[in-house]
């Protein structure tokens, strides 16, 4: 089955297998409320409100893989499996090379919209969620991108974006018997940007130098100075900078739409600074510095290796 995506919402979204399914969750109010063991759902992908393809049937609770396969010419495949929670929803979101100004303004309108509709019983929960959460996604890779345009300004590069893609989802609480869900309640939103993947080109030399004197960097009388080289490397230096950016939109983003604080690596980062805590850079010549860290062996090994 093909199923055109570019421009459009994609979530996936669990409904009730059965009529009789679709009965029992309204007896008891909603799916969060509904015992598990009394229901099943169906996985479907939605392309604007619309479902276009199904799965199997399975309890609300029960975990699977979604998994994709992201081609593009010229780039080797990319496969990559997300675990979804059933009763959940998930919204799939792609940058497919540039989001614009306007594409962030758009999904920001469609957001205020969807909340009136919301509040005017107009809009589904299930659909709102949906909705919402690429919104989410849109206001993600929007921000990013333009981030990065201005990168690419200071650092003088030239940057092609290939297929990226993330998860907004709405994970629900899962509570098991034996290994066998019984039921779900209200969970929390996440993010998961599975690809962000650019090709990036210096429009200069690939390492550019620049002689700085010594009475730069040590404050000492030039006049006995030595000439130092200093290499510049603005592929690596975009990479890293976007690398942050993106790690704090993580967060940002999730604060900004749904109003709660949200923990990404650069949080860590900036919670850690606030509380005088050191940040250790460790690379093949720095393996000294492992001893600063205080973890068990195991953690140790794994970030060793």
């Amino acid at each position: 089955m093909v199923f055109k995506t570019h421009g459009k919402n994609v979530w996936i979204e669990y409904i009730p297998e059965t009529d009789e399914d679709e009965k029992i969750i309204e007896k008891y109010g909603d799916i969060y409320s509904t015992p598990a063991y009394l229901i099943k759902v169906i996985p479907c992908i939605m392309v604007d409100g619309e479902c276009v393809a199904k799965g199997n049937a399975v309890r609300p609770g029960t975990y699977t893989i979604l998994g994709m396969d992201i081609y593009e010419a010229g780039c080797e495949m990319v496969s990559v499996d997300n675990p979804l929670v059933a009763g959940g929803s998930y919204a799939v979101s792609f940058d497919y090379g540039k989001i614009s100004e306007a594409d962030l303004s758009d999904a920001k309108t469609e957001l205020l919209s969807l909340k009136e509709k919301l509040e005017s019983g107009k809009e589904s929960n299930d659909r709102a969620m949906g909705e919402t959460l690429s919104g989410i996604g849109t206001t993600y890779f929007a921000q990013l991108d333009m981030a990065d345009s201005m990168l690419e300004g200071i650092l003088n590069v030239t940057t092609w974006r290939q297929i990226s893609e993330g998860i907004f989802g709405y994970k629900p609480k899962v509570t098991s018997i034996f290994g066998a869900p019984i039921g779900i309640s209200e969970g929390t939103v996440f993010v998961d940007i599975d690809t962000d993947t650019y090709g990036v080109a210096d429009n200069g030399d690939k390492i550019r130098t620049s002689e700085v004197n010594n009475d730069q960097e040590n404050e000492k009388d030039s006049n006995g100075d030595k000439e130092n080289k200093v290499d510049y490397n603005p592929v690596r230096d975009f990479m890293l900078y976007s690398g942050f950016v993106g790690s704090y939109l993580e967060s940002f983003v999730l604060e900004e739409t749904v109003g709660v604080f949200a923990v990404s690596t650069m949080e860590v980062f900036k919670v850690a600074l606030s509380r005088g805590m050191e940040l250790v850079k460790i690379d093949s010549q720095d393996s000294d510095e492992f001893e600063k860290i205080k973890a068990d062996d195991k953690t140790l090994s794994e970030m060793k290796n």
